[in-house]
């Protein structure tokens, strides 16, 4: 009977010389691809599970267990390939807010739905194709397999996605901002004003347009208050 590659090296050959050693994280899909003569890849990947060599994650995402990190963000894109980590929590990411939410915010083009995960829970809200490819983006140490928007996009995409979000006067603004994210207000000074009249020219939100105006005379008083 055929084993998998993966099954049978990881208790043959030292670790590092497996297809697993340089990976933290593993779809179905790709394990089908390491694995091509694997009769039974589910039948495997259950025993993989048993053996404690792989924790499931959630349908079709596995954990491989000697990685010592664990983190909900390294998943979204093997989740869904077509979306990006933002709102509060890629503000936290970033350092703009002091709380992490309870639960990971994302954009995809694939439906809205939330991910129950054993490593956290993920929230993905559908928005059109050409909100993905427009966004701007920053890739954590070099990994592109993770996207997570700049501060600029997050706080823009946290007021046009999030139907709490008022940004009637600079005053509204500033209260959401300290009340419901603890946001140091003084941290505003941090964004980068071009790349937020960048984001709010090319989005067709009247609110993303506000925003940033506001964000830019917030930005303007505190910097004259030096």
């Amino acid at each position: 009977m055929l084993v998998s590659y993966i099954f049978r090296t990881y208790y043959e050959t030292p670790f590092f010389q497996t297809p697993l050693a340089h990976k933290k994280f593993i779809s179905t899909q790709e394990f089908r691809q390491l694995n091509p003569d694997c009769i039974n890849p589910a039948q495997t990947l259950s025993r993989l599970v048993k053996k404690g060599v792989l924790q499931r994650i959630c349908r079709g995402i596995y954990l491989v267990s000697t990685k010592d990190t664990k983190t909900a963000f390294e998943i979204v894109e093997l989740i869904r390939p077509e979306s990006y980590i933002t709102m509060q929590s890629a503000l936290w990411f970033h350092g703009f807010a002091p709380f992490a939410p309870d639960h990971v915010e994302a954009l995809t083009t694939g439906r809205s739905v939330i991910f129950e995960t054993t490593i956290g829970t993920i929230q993905f809200r559908s928005v059109s194709p050409d909100v993905i490819s427009r966004a701007d983006l920053s890739h954590p140490a070099g990994d592109v397999s993770i996207s997570v928007a700049t501060p600029e996009q997050a706080i823009c995409d946290l007021f046009q996605f999030r139907s709490d979000c008022k940004v009637r006067s600079r005053k509204e603004l500033i209260r959401y901002l300290d009340g419901k994210l603890s946001m140091d207000i003084e941290m505003l000074e941090e964004l980068n004003e071009k790349s937020l009249n960048e984001i709010a020219q090319a989005s067709d939100s009247l609110k993303v347009k506000r925003l940033a105006k506001f964000l830019g005379q917030i930005h303007q008083q505190l910097t004259t208050a030096q």
